[in-house]
Order: structure tokens, then C-alpha cells, then sequence
């Protein structure tokens, strides 16, 4: 019973080092991914909101949620677009009429992002202080033979 118990404590901790090297690389990935829009929209512009488009989204639990997506008018160079953003909110962020300060791809004028809504990553930050606190926490007891 003893050695099993064992085991068991040492698999814990195992996993508690395994975990918290997944939370690392998930805060890596979201650090990298996050300013992807940033690094190929960087042409900045002004943008009118034309309209906001509310799309339903049921969930399981037999609810509906609301997300707004506005629709942007932009030049970009000669060119006129009207795009709907990729990014919604619950409510809206926006109102027909409003000016949205924005940045659009020059390779891609269609790929923007509305100044503000660009992810930073940054909650990859929060990825990683925990796996580095799981971490150290895990080989700690590891090594020194602490139970958690």
C-alpha cells in the first residue's frame, strides 16, 4: 500500500510538471499568435461604421447569446471597402455613423482591425507565470520529496 501510494505521489507531481509545461507553451503561443494582425495591418486609416450586424449564437443550455459585428467603410489607397470586422461584442462597441480609427493589410486591404482590437497576447503572459509557478513547484517536490 505504501509503494502505491507513492507512485500515486509521484505521478502527481509528474503531471503537475507536465501541465504546467503545456500552460508555458500555451502562454508562448498566445504571446506569438496575438499580435499577428498587428505585425501585417499597418497602414492606418479611417473607417465610418456603416451598420452593426447582430448575429445569435445558441448555446447548449438552450440560451441565445448576441454578438455585434460592425460593418466599416474605409479607403484604402483609390479603393472603397466595406468589411464586416472579425470581432464582435456583447453590446456593441460601436454605432452607425461613428469614425474607428483602424489599420488595414496593404497586401490585403480586406484584413483590418479597429484600433484597440488587436490582441496583444498579453493574457499569455498569464500562461506562462503560472507555469513557471507550477513549474518550479512541481520539481521542487520532486526533488525535495514534498506532497501537495
Amino acid at each position: 500500500m505504501e509503494y502505491f501510494l507513492k507512485g500515486a505521489l509521484t505521478m502527481n507531481k509528474l503531471m503537475t510538471i507536465i501541465i504546467s509545461i503545456i500552460f508555458i507553451g500555451i502562454g508562448i503561443f498566445a504571446i506569438n499568435s496575438g499580435d499577428d494582425i498587428a505585425k501585417r495591418c499597418t497602414i492606418e486609416t479611417k473607417g465610418t461604421v456603416l451598420e452593426i450586424i447582430e448575429e445569435k449564437i445558441d448555446n447548449s443550455n438552450e440560451s441565445v447569446d448576441h454578438k455585434y459585428y460592425p460593418v466599416i467603410a474605409y479607403d484604402a489607397g483609390a479603393i472603397k471597402y466595406e468589411e464586416q470586422s472579425k470581432n464582435g461584442s456583447n453590446p456593441s462597441k460601436y454605432r452607425a455613423g461613428q469614425e474607428v480609427d483602424m489599420y488595414y493589410n496593404k497586401e490585403n486591404p480586406q484584413d483590418f482591425y479597429l484600433k484597440g482590437e488587436a490582441s496583444t497576447g498579453s493574457y499569455g503572459y498569464f500562461f506562462i507565470i503560472i507555469g513557471i509557478l507550477a513549474l518550479i513547484f512541481g520539481v521542487r517536490s520532486l526533488i525535495l520529496g514534498f506532497c501537495f
